[in-house]
């Protein structure tokens, strides 16, 4: 399981690399 603070990580990395580029499925289980 990833805390909260690990999945506003992800968030923001993968808003910076653009949504159409990253498919949910790594920000869920990455």
């Amino acid at each position: 399981m990833l805390s909260v603070k690990d999945k506003e990580l992800i968030r923001d990395s993968w808003e910076s690399l653009g949504k159409n580029k990253a498919p949910h499925g790594v920000v869920m289980f990455s």
